[in-house]
């Protein structure tokens, strides 16, 4: 797996997340319940995500929050081959910037909103980057 380090150059941090479906509360509700019968400590629903490039490779951070203490702490982190992703598309309604990758792995699609005016413009220059690094 790569690995984000001091001598890789960033290019473009995109802060985004994604929509939670209501049965996904729910199937979640229901696990951490059936976890905390047992002992254990249930999870939460991640949705904040941090898309980072670099000349070779996206990075995708999900970040949750720490059950004890609400301190944050990245969860899992995706890496994507540049030369993988088959499509990069930003689109903008009215209050939510909507960025959908296509990767050719496995014929993946991932969707990811962003809320602000300053994602959006990182992510439409993420876009550019992507395409000239192809």
């Amino acid at each position: 797996m790569n690995n984000l380090n001091e001598c890789t150059e960033v290019l473009c941090i995109v802060k985004s997340h994604k929509e939670i479906t209501k049965s996904k509360v729910m199937s979640n509700f229901i696990a951490n319940l059936l976890v905390a019968g047992l002992g254990g400590v249930g999870g939460r629903i991640t949705n904040d995500f941090k898309l980072t490039l670099t000349e070779s490779i996206l990075y995708i951070d999900a970040t949750g929050y720490s059950t004890w203490g609400g301190l944050p702490e990245t969860e899992n982190k995706e890496t994507i081959d540049v030369k993988d992703i088959t499509s990069f598309n930003v689109e903008k309604n009215d209050t939510e910037s909507i960025i959908t990758i296509k990767t050719a792995k496995n014929n993946d699609t991932m969707i990811f909103i962003c809320n602000n005016e300053k994602e959006y413009t990182q992510a439409l220059e993420m876009s550019n980057l992507i395409l000239k690094l192809q």
